[in-house]
């Protein structure tokens, strides 16, 4: 990025516009304090809040005009039905997003457990056709997210 190039961030704590060219660590609104996943820009905020609606949607449905696919591994899909409808609800429930799990706030992958077995979901987020990452992640016309459901012996 150029020196002179300006994103916007987003404070989580106040939800205050912070323009700048480096990624802040304080909001000048609230003085909350914290690292990047605190202080995302624009686009990750949305993508962020586009994932917590993928997820959402496996309970209810995908939201109008968002186009996703959800991939179930074979180890996944072994264990049985009641344990597929199990790993659906826990990552459609899944809140507790943090900075191991999280690290740039986008709320794209973490780790469960379900029934005692160790899970990993993960939203990737690619093209229209599904051939290459998308050159607009935050633009629901523009990408379409894939969330895999694994085991970690798959990933």
């Amino acid at each position: 990025m150029l020196a002179d190039t300006k994103l916007i961030y987003v404070c989580a704590a106040c939800s205050h516009r912070i323009e700048a060219a480096e990624q802040p660590c304080q909001c000048p609104n609230c003085r909350a304090v914290g690292k990047c996943r605190d202080f995302p820009t624009v686009e990750t905020a949305t993508i962020a809040k586009q994932n917590d609606l993928l997820r959402l949607g496996l309970l209810i449905a995908t939201p109008k005009g968002m186009k996703a696919r959800v991939m179930l591994t074979p180890g996944i899909n072994a264990k049985g039905p009641a344990f597929v409808s199990l790993c659906l609800l826990s990552v459609s429930m899944f809140t507790d997003f943090s900075e191991d799990n999280d690290p740039f706030g986008a709320r794209d992958f973490a780790i469960l457990n379900v029934e005692g077995t160790r899970i990993y979901f993960k939203i990737d987020l690619y093209d229209e056709a599904c051939e290459y990452g998308s050159s607009e992640p935050a633009n629901l016309d523009r990408t379409t997210r894939v969330l895999t459901i694994l085991l970690p012996s798959e990933y």
